[in-house]
């Protein structure tokens, strides 16, 4: 599996932090039928971040411009010391935010009610649009992609999720998200043709303020491959294999 070194986006005020219950009076259309469906933007095809967004992705997986709290900002350059890694070194998910941070190559499918993005790594995400509202945080406590639940602005999507506290935040490991970190985001296709999407994160455990990030993806010319893990951990008891990995 390849994993590239890149991230995701921003420019959504805080007050767009919509209730749950209002994602079905805010959509037109919602594509809860196929010829609904057929109406909106057509984001078919398979996509991966730009080199700008990768690059940002990066300084900000070692804190840069993030308005990290002090306690997270310790935790932050103490994963970094210890060279912490991400979870899809682990062969684990890497959450909403995480996944497309690294860079994999993902594609939309639009189904009646319900969005689902499939990751390059064998991720699943599930972006609702039957107007349901958010499942208890309860039943979130082990989530990596969380409850994810959206409505159409025109032709943007607002997906609004909550309960993904096994999620990555960075490329780099070290940071996740906790049970009440909250992600608003709005998709959209930019005059480039590129699907944009603008991120507010927040958790006043982690962040001062909103972290706000837009991040912008280009089509790409491959497709979604069969998800293949191979952890980079060889201690094998009493001895440790310094081999480099095959193909290295």
């Amino acid at each position: 599996m390849r994993v590239a070194r890149f991230v995701i986006p921003a420019l959504i005020t805080f007050s767009l932090v919509f209730s749950t219950g209002s994602a079905a009076a805010q959509s037109s259309p919602q594509g809860r039928s196929w010829a609904e469906i057929a109406k909106l933007p057509d984001w078919s095809g398979y996509w991966m971040i730009t080199r700008e967004s990768g690059d940002a992705a990066g300084a900000e997986a070692s804190g840069n411009g993030v308005p990290l709290t002090p306690a997270y900002a310790k935790k932050e350059q103490a994963a970094i010391a210890s060279n912490a890694q991400e979870p899809l070194t682990y062969c684990l998910p890497a959450g909403p935010i995480g996944a497309v941070e690294h860079g994999l190559v993902h594609q939309y499918l639009f189904t009646p009610g319900l969005i689902t993005i499939i990751m390059e790594d064998g991720e699943i995400r599930r972006i609702f649009t039957d107007g349901r509202g958010h499942l208890p945080l309860a039943q979130l406590q082990s989530r990596y992609m969380g409850d994810s639940i959206a409505h159409w602005e025109g032709d943007m999507l607002v997906v609004d999720t909550v309960g993904f506290p096994n999620g990555s935040l960075f490329q780099a490991g070290g940071l996740t998200a906790t049970i009440n970190t909250h992600l608003v985001e709005r998709i959209f296709k930019n005059k480039k043709g590129q699907l944009e999407i603008d991120n507010v994160v927040t958790d006043p455990a982690i962040f001062t303020k909103p972290w706000k990030f837009t991040r912008t993806f280009q089509p790409a010319s491959i497709e979604l491959g069969e998800p293949g893990c191979r952890t980079n951990l060889r201690d094998t008891g009493d001895s440790i294999d310094l081999t480099p990995p095959e193909g290295s």
